[in-house]
């Protein structure tokens, strides 16, 4: 017998077999249903909630850009007249450090009584 010539036969195995089929489908269709009305509320609800985000932020009356010109002017002024501070040459920079041990004082600089 060869796998080709084979037929094949859908059988009824029992009395009520059509309905246990008919029953599987209808719940995996209720399942798909469920998944995809949820995945589709999910979606559209923060579409929608972004939304009226945007239209809250367009429609109000604060403008973020708002430039005060007569106060830049006073601070453009002040930094024309702004005369930089000299710094003394020996200050100390803070941000390097000696990889090696710190020199010693053996003498002290304050008075002995």
């Amino acid at each position: 017998m060869s796998f080709l010539s084979q037929k094949i036969q859908l059988a009824v195995k029992g009395t009520y077999q059509w309905w246990v089929i008919i029953s599987y489908l209808v719940f995996g269709l209720m399942a798909g249903s469920l998944l995809m009305s949820g995945i589709f509320v999910y979606n559209y609800t923060f579409r929608t909630l972004e939304d009226a985000h945007t239209i809250v932020l367009l429609n109000t009356d604060m403008v973020v850009n708002n430039i005060n010109i007569v106060n830049y002017k006073k601070a453009v002024d002040l930094l024309k007249i702004k005369s930089p501070t000299p710094l003394p040459e020996n200050m100390r920079n803070i941000f390097g450090y000696v990889t090696g041990a710190a020199p010693l004082s053996t003498t002290s600089t304050y008075d002995k009584p």
